[in-house]
């Protein structure tokens, strides 16, 4: 979410100085640049389509939630801002930010590439990743016949030591592992390992 009441409040007041307003005489600083005497309007200049329908906000609020995934990584955005106040005294105003960037460059390995499942340990090394939000998290996803993970707390050890389940019987008891890498903003790379793993 990205706070904008002080840019709100800076250009409605500079406005008004420009035009004079005058406010009621019970009227307090505070109740000067309350939202509800503002509106903006919003645009994206490098992606348009869609984003009314992705903002999660009021059009009157002093910050900007939009769902998730909406913005692409590694680009950069320009948001417009058009004030108004209940004199109709009006500005523009631009908010430039680039979306995150995740972890890369790196890789996953396993130790070994079979064991048998429960008994044997499996070390999971992540090396080389580069990302400039640190410090970086790993954390393993492994897989359950129901399709569903078993999920690994993330910690900022590169290397995970587990004991992991069978296999998948019908594929030569191969078991695909997620590991996630994440940075300290959330952005994550998924790796897929793969080992055999029999009873």
């Amino acid at each position: 979410m990205v706070e904008f009441a002080r840019i709100l409040k800076k250009l409605i007041n500079m406005k008004c100085s420009r035009r004079h307003c005058q406010l009621p005489a019970h009227a307090t600083p505070h109740r000067r640049f309350t939202p509800y005497g503002v509106f903006f309007l919003t645009e994206f200049t490098n992606e348009t389509v869609g984003f009314y329908s992705n903002l999660l906000t009021s059009y009157t609020s002093t910050s900007i939630l939009l769902k998730e995934n909406f913005c692409q990584q590694r680009m950069s955005y320009r948001i417009k801002f058009r004030v108004r106040t209940i004199y109709d005294a009006e500005d523009d105003t631009y908010y430039d930010f680039r979306t995150n960037t995740p972890p890369e460059h790196g890789t996953c390995t396993v130790d070994k590439n079979t064991g048998e499942a429960v008994l044997d340990e499996f070390r999971v090394m992540c090396r080389d990743w580069v990302d400039v939000d640190l410090p970086l998290k790993y954390q393993l996803n492994i897989p359950r016949p129901d399709h569903h993970y078993v999920v690994s707390a993330a910690n900022n050890d590169n290397t995970i030591t587990t004991r992991l389940p069978v296999g998948d019987k019908d594929d030569y008891y191969n078991l695909r592992i997620e590991v996630v890498v994440f940075d300290s903003l959330l952005a994550t790379t998924k790796v897929n390992v793969t080992v055999i793993v029999s009873v």
